[in-house]
């Protein structure tokens, strides 16, 4: 499974997921930071990709559309506005809700 990580998740991630999804990248490192959600999800679909995202527009398109693509929403983490970082200083969602269509499932990231 190879992930492609939305603009709003860093693209300082990608090297930490090569050994587990070799293939994997972000929408600015492959030159799509100005392209628009649709041109992002088409992307995805003709190269097979997993699309992982904070916000709601690509499960708005995976209603309209289905899938492929399937997209992983990031439902967590530090919140706008927070100001106290966890423990040990790293931030690492504890739980995603993964949309596949029209099956919602939540589940742990581990």
């Amino acid at each position: 499974m190879k992930l492609l990580l939305d603009e709003n998740l860093s693209r300082r991630i990608v090297p930490f997921l090569q050994a587990d999804y070799a293939g994997s990248t972000q929408v600015a490192l492959i030159g799509m930071e100005q392209a628009d959600d649709y041109e992002i999800w088409a992307y995805a679909r003709v190269h097979d990709f997993v699309i992982v995202t904070k916000d709601a527009d690509f499960y708005d398109l995976s209603l309209l559309h289905g899938a492929p693509p399937k997209v992983i929403w990031l439902k967590g983490g530090m919140q706008q506005g927070r100001s106290d970082p966890p423990a040990g200083g790293t931030q690492r969602p504890d739980r995603v809700a993964t949309q596949t269509g029209a099956d919602d499932v939540s589940g742990d990231l581990r």
